[in-house]
């Protein structure tokens, strides 16, 4: 989508949605204010405009405003906040003192690491992948999806995405080393990384390629990394094996 005719406004950067494409008039809002988030120009904790500033600046109805930004809420990108407006929210993402790559880890423990790529392909994130990854809708992506063993026996199923303009990686990035060296490559080494752990049951192919019942739960790791200048880079989800890969952690007081 592009707005080559209309020029932002001086108070907010947004422009005007376009009338003349598909798009719903909504998803072009949603699309410039994560956009605004990502790329910084709207730091956490900074206040959107007010209601009506931003309906002339997007020129859009109050209802189709009031759709995206209670998308934007339920999405944890701003919150509302009882009589001061609508801001911000915290910035994604927790500084970790070590990020080590799974194939790091299982090089460190004498683990023989080894990759079996099953689908690389190519697609513009919709709603539901952008809910998934955290890129705006629109955005073309690379995915990667990625079988890791450790010792020839299956450890994990890996899902990457990223925006495809980011060079494609070398196919011994894919299967003899780590992605972090792809990024590092490229100059897009992580920096901070939002972390989240759940359990969850595994799919019939991810059952499949990690040798287990359908029915047992396994452990989902699912990871936002950022760049030294905070760049959102990629999103990756990782399936783990339920007893052959184990998650530590030291806390210590600050």
């Amino acid at each position: 989508m592009t707005h080559s005719a209309a020029e932002p406004s001086a108070t907010s950067g947004f422009v005007p949605v376009d009338q003349s494409v598909s798009l719903p008039l909504y998803v072009q809002v949603i699309d410039q204010i994560e956009s605004g988030i990502r790329r910084g120009s709207l730091p956490p904790g900074s206040f959107l405009p007010a209601e009506p500033q931003l309906v002339q600046d997007f020129r859009v109805a109050r209802g189709t405003l009031r759709r995206a930004i209670d998308y934007l809420i339920d999405k944890g990108l701003i919150v509302r906040v009882r009589g001061v407006g609508t801001r911000i929210a915290a910035a994604p993402g927790i500084d970790k003192p070590g990020i080590r790559s799974l194939y790091a880890e299982l090089a460190a423990a004498d683990r023989k690491p080894a990759t079996r790529v099953l689908r690389v392909d190519a697609c513009d994130a919709d709603r539901a992948l952008s809910d998934l990854t955290g890129f705006p809708i629109g955005t073309p992506l690379r995915t990667i999806v990625r079988l890791r063993l450790a010792n020839d026996l299956p450890v994990a199923v890996m899902e990457n995405y990223f925006p495809a303009a980011f060079p494609e990686p070398r196919v011994d990035e894919l299967t003899d080393r780590s992605m972090d060296e792809y990024w590092e490559r490229i100059g897009h080494s992580a920096a901070m990384v939002r972390q989240e752990v759940i359990a969850c049951l595994p799919t019939t192919e991810q059952a499949a390629l990690l040798g287990i019942e359908a029915g047992v739960p396994i452990l989902s790791e699912h990871l936002r990394v950022y760049d030294d200048s905070r760049e959102f880079t990629n999103y990756s989800r990782n399936f783990y094996h339920p007893t052959l890969y184990r998650m530590t952690s030291v806390s210590t007081k600050r």
